[in-house]
């Protein structure tokens, strides 16, 4: 059983813009270089802001959670019920954990949302070529 080859689309693709290129496509390619360099910008300026804000939002998941053990541990240490001490370092644990799952979907959501931002100029260019390629 034949698959054929794997590389064939990235080939036909780089065929595809050499005909463009020496077509006198320089100065549109030129352009959709110029608006490739926008989108890796734009991507990457989301991401490192993305990256900041789950950052500043684990230090604070990290102060709450040391605030709410801390509490904890008092109570135990001021001679509260254990098992009550207990329950509320056990709650303290699970919301700090809950806390970091939100951190950690909106990491992934904002992850995607950049990607998406890249397939979609990706999509874009090849349309661009295929254009060309059909004059």
């Amino acid at each position: 059983m034949s698959y054929g080859d794997p590389l064939s689309p990235f080939f036909e693709t780089l065929r595809n813009m050499n005909e463009f290129w020496f077509r006198g496509g320089a100065n549109q390619m030129g352009e959709i270089y110029r608006r490739n360099i926008d989108a890796i910008e734009k991507t990457n300026r989301a991401i490192v802001t993305g990256m900041i804000e789950a950052s500043q939002r684990q230090a604070q998941v990290m102060q709450k959670t040391m605030a709410d053990l801390g509490q904890a541990a008092q109570g135990m240490a001021g001679g509260a019920n254990q098992g009550a001490g207990a329950e509320m370092m056990r709650q303290a644990i699970i919301s700090a954990v809950e806390r970091m799952t939100d951190v950690n979907r909106n990491m992934a959501e904002g992850n995607a949302e950049a990607l998406e931002m890249l397939r979609g100029r990706l999509i874009e260019n090849m349309g661009l070529l295929t254009a060309k390629k059909d004059e």
